[in-house]
């Protein structure tokens, strides 16, 4: 059967009502503390990156993810699988489609917000309406159902959105100018994810030109921002940025990892990496 999502790309999303209780460490392997345990809210999509995996120790089993940029390790049993699972109501989502734009529900229309992708309603469970949350996030679809964010992802819901009910009950929101604006907090983390990516290569390349007596210089990012798009250009005229093609899919997977559940994308070129909202020109 042909997919509506079957050209998006595919992802493994873990979700919980309790995520605190997760067994989580932070990308130092460390306890969070309390700042990045602010984004643990019920639901909260962790976007699975390695599904078996270990820490840096070679010997604790667990999962790696990312939760809205920021790394994770899921500590899991090599019996039973993730730690603490049933105590935090967790779940993992598997072929899940990305999705990642917005939708804003039409006047006089309402969309049922789910705690969980099933059947029949349960207590507590809400309606959203287009005179009081009339904007929404889609994160990813799962089978018949799409995670929606808050737009300040302070929330998260299931709900049932299908194709044939766009236009009726909900639409796909179409920004303005103002709207193709890229904010500050993106900005500011967009700049902190080239600036220690360049740091990183500057430190082991003058780590290796002390050793090996060279002068080799690190092939680098320059990066140019405007209201309405960021432009990363490689800054090494002479050299071929595939040469450097392990360290670049790094780079772009900590960029596309901040952007997830955004309304900005990435789009790459050769010598160029471009960051500015779908659709948006």
């Amino acid at each position: 059967m042909f997919s509506l999502f079957s050209q998006t790309e595919q992802a493994t999303f873990l979700l919980a009502r309790s995520p605190a209780k997760l067994d989580l460490l932070n990308r130092f392997e460390q306890r969070l503390n309390p700042g990045e345990a602010r984004d643990l809210l019920p639901l909260a999509p962790i976007r699975i990156t390695a599904a078996e995996s270990f820490l840096s120790d070679g010997f604790t089993p667990c999962l790696r993810g990312e939760l809205r940029g920021k790394a994770l390790f899921i500590l899991r049993d090599e019996t039973e699988g993730i730690l603490n699972k049933d105590a935090a109501e967790a779940a993992l989502y598997p072929n899940c489609a990305v999705l990642g734009d917005t939708i804003s529900i039409l006047r006089g229309q309402r969309i049922l917000l789910r705690s969980a992708p099933k059947t029949r309603p349960g207590p507590g469970e809400t309606f959203a309406a287009a005179e009081k949350d009339s904007r929404w996030i889609r994160v990813f679809a799962y089978r018949d159902y799409t995670l929606l964010a808050a737009p300040d992802y302070q929330s998260y819901h299931w709900a049932q959105l299908p194709a044939n009910r766009e236009n009726r009950d909900w639409g796909r929101f179409i920004p303005t100018a103002a709207d193709l604006l890229i904010p500050e907090d993106l900005r500011e983390a967009v700049a902190g994810i080239f600036g220690d990516y360049n740091q990183l290569l500057l430190q082991l390349y003058q780590q290796f030109n002390r050793d090996f007596r060279e002068n080799l210089i690190p092939p680098g990012w320059d990066i140019n921002y405007q209201d309405t798009l960021i432009t990363a250009t490689f800054a090494d005229p002479q050299r071929d940025p595939e040469d450097f093609a392990e360290s670049r899919r790094y780079l772009i997977n900590q960029l596309e990892n901040r952007l997830l559940g955004s309304d900005f994308a990435l789009y790459q070129e050769p010598r160029r990496i471009r960051i500015r909202r779908k659709n948006g020109r």
